[in-house]
């Protein structure tokens, strides 16, 4: 996780979190150890946003994320779904790449970092 990406996630998740909840950083279940090993897990930040909420409300959570392969066969599925949007990319509707994003992003339940589904997508789609 990036300095950015780490401000980030404290500036707006973490206290917004704790605002929320109308508790302190001190009075929450969370310490130190459980905020660095939330951070170093390399998830997707909106998985880390569920797991730290799932933490601060005492509940066990289980995020995974998704295998190469998973995201493979989620890419290939949205565009066999959505032929006739890859045909109006293909021709020039470059905005459509965004819309085949965030299907795969649902179809895999936002456990894939965005970078990562658009890295294959663009692949995939030959951008």
């Amino acid at each position: 996780m990036d300095k950015a990406e780490l401000a980030k996630f404290l500036r707006r998740d973490l206290l917004n979190e704790l605002k929320y909840r109308q508790i302190s950083f001190e009075n929450s279940s969370l310490d130190v150890q459980k905020l660095e090993q939330l951070l170093n897990e390399g998830i997707s930040p909106r998985a880390r946003t569920e797991k730290l909420r799932a933490l601060l409300d005492n509940k066990a959570v289980d995020v995974t994320e998704a295998s190469h392969d998973d995201l493979e066969k989620a890419v290939d599925a949205v565009l066999e779904i959505e032929a006739a949007a890859v045909e109006k990319y293909k021709n020039g509707k470059k905005n459509l790449f965004n819309y085949f994003l965030g299907e795969v992003d649902k179809k895999l339940g936002h456990s894939v970092k965005p970078g990562d589904i658009a890295r294959v997508l663009k692949k995939k789609l030959g951008s």
